[in-house]
């Protein structure tokens, strides 16, 4: 519930921030306005609740929790206009990829994290990524009927990080530092076609459950939907880095586990390659 004001300002300005994105929209607009289509901002910022569940003579602190979060939003093309950088978006992908970044940084152990779809008033298409069931952070395409809010006509995709759980969850790790890899990765890609009901959460699990010794990540750049693969149906790009810490992978080794991983996923998960 959101905290209302005795005394607001205005009619616009009634109650406390209940959520980051409004601002950051407002931000946007204000910048498209004046001519300026790529756009990355950030902020950090508490947002207000009063929590009705709690007993009335509970600690202030506890009827209206206040939580840290860090919001992003980006816009347009990643870099500006130039004869010497491909004119790619600034889309889903991209900042799915910033926030990965953020996690790493912070010292969070990246194979703890599920992607789990999910569905939000605010967005299109949207992702919760969870620790223990917990939801860390959120990401999606906001929908078209915010953005007409806002009067925004270019796609705008926004992720908002619970900055106090992942900071509390980072001091509780530890650093370790290790020798740099003196042999190079390997990258493969799958194309896997797939029921509705599958999430990707599922395939970096079994990925991970199939081959652990050479695995070292697992990357989801692509979601596609539509008639050409049938209804029902979703075909997810998936990305794996393999790695041997102690020799150059031949040729023969790759495909040996790349098979593995495709055996593993057609088997438990019904899944196809396109």
């Amino acid at each position: 519930t959101l905290v209302k004001l005795f005394n607001p300002l205005s009619r616009e300005l009634d109650v406390m921030r209940g959520d980051m994105l409004p601002g950051l929209l407002e931000n946007l607009a204000f910048n498209l306005n004046h001519q300026i289509s790529n756009l990355k901002i950030f902020e950090f910022g508490k947002i207000y609740r009063y929590d009705e569940k709690v007993d009335f003579n509970a600690e202030v602190s506890i009827r209206y929790p206040e939580k840290q979060q860090l919001a992003l939003v980006v816009t347009g093309l990643r870099e500006n206009e130039s004869w010497e950088k491909d004119q790619r978006k600034a889309d889903f992908y991209y900042l799915h990829a910033i926030l990965r970044k953020i996690f790493q940084r912070t010292g969070f152990n990246m194979r703890m994290l599920k992607i789990v779809e999910a569905q939000n008033p605010f967005y299109e298409q949207g992702v919760n990524l969870l620790y223990k069931n917990e939801v860390l952070a959120w990401l999606g395409i906001v929908s078209k009927k915010m953005l007409q809010k806002f009067d925004i006509h270019q796609e705008v995709v926004a992720a908002i990080i619970d900055w106090d759980k992942l900071t509390s969850l980072s001091m509780q790790s530890s650093i370790e530092y290790r020798e740099i890899p003196r042999f190079p990765e390997v990258r493969r890609d799958l194309a896997l076609l797939v029921d509705n009901r599958v999430k990707f959460a599922e395939i970096e699990t079994l990925a991970w459950q199939t081959e652990n010794r050479l695995l070292r990540q697992v990357n989801l750049f692509d979601i596609y939907v539509g008639e050409k693969i049938g209804m029902g149906k979703k075909s997810y790009a998936i990305s794996f880095i393999l790695q041997d810490k102690e020799k150059t992978l031949t040729d023969e080794t790759i495909e040996k586990t790349m098979a593995k991983l495709i055996k593993a996923f057609e088997q438990k998960l019904g899944a196809q390659l396109r």
